[in-house]
């Protein structure tokens, strides 16, 4: 088994900075390690909600899983180091609340990248990305269609 690298203090720094630049919070507490560098890490972050089942109430703790990539790069082609653990620390900031329904969009919010930060939540698993092209292809069909329906009908003259 890998082991975790803890995340230097100044790299979390740099997150919270972001935090504190786009919703003016500070950053909560979590734990933040590096992970596996393997190619085949098909993950850039994760986070995790831990607590004791054995004793109801206790407080839920995170735990933030940077892949190791980040460890020798701030920058990979399409996302930065600090965003990433940025976007997951959101994502530890929403634990006590309990309220998901708006956390990917939230968490979005902390990229650089405008198409990030708009169409970022549309994504929430590998599956949903496959499926974006064509449901893109769709609606343009029908918006098209929509538009030669009502030159039929007169509307615009």
């Amino acid at each position: 088994m890998k082991t975790l690298v803890p995340i230097p203090s100044a790299v979390k720094a740099e997150a919270a900075a972001i935090l504190k630049r786009v919703f003016g919070i500070d950053a909560p507490e979590a734990k933040c390690y590096y992970g596996s560098a393997s190619p085949f890490t098909f993950y850039n972050a994760t986070h995790y909600e831990v607590f004791n089942p054995k004793k109801p109430g206790s407080r839920h703790r995170s735990l933030i899983i940077l892949h190791g990539k980040f460890r020798t790069r701030a920058k990979t082609l399409l996302y930065s180091r600090a965003e990433i653990l940025a976007h997951e620390l959101v994502h530890a900031y929403r634990v006590p609340y309990g309220e998901t329904w708006f956390e990917e969009y939230l968490a979005w919010q902390t990229s650089s990248s405008r198409f990030h930060r708009y169409f970022g939540s549309c994504f929430r698993s590998p599956f949903t990305l496959l499926f974006f092209p064509l449901e893109l292809l769709r609606l343009r069909r029908l918006r098209s269609a929509d538009l030669k329906t009502l030159i039929k009908a007169r509307v615009f003259r």
